[in-house]
């Protein structure tokens, strides 16, 4: 299915793991297969927003920019355009 359809489909609350997959998804940089290793590899996205970037380039296709790019949405205040 495209985009469109998973966010639909997570929308309605089927699967936790189908909500977590679009999440991790939608971090900057990620694909389907880093998505999923970074869940995989953390667990929980509590762990995940808590990781530092050295943790988060623990994992498999996550590099030192990647890292910082999904760090700071985490960390960066949220501020509307």
């Amino acid at each position: 299915p495209d985009r469109l359809h998973r966010v639909q489909f997570a929308k309605k609350g089927d699967l936790v793991a189908d909500q977590q997959r679009l999440l991790a998804e939608s971090l900057p940089g990620m694909g389907p297969k880093t998505a999923l290793s970074l869940l995989q590899h953390f667990k929980t996205f509590r762990a995940i927003a808590n990781a530092d970037e050295k943790a988060l380039e623990a994992v498999e296709g996550i590099a030192k920019n990647r890292a910082a790019a999904i760090r700071k949405v985490f960390v960066a205040e949220y501020l509307e355009k």
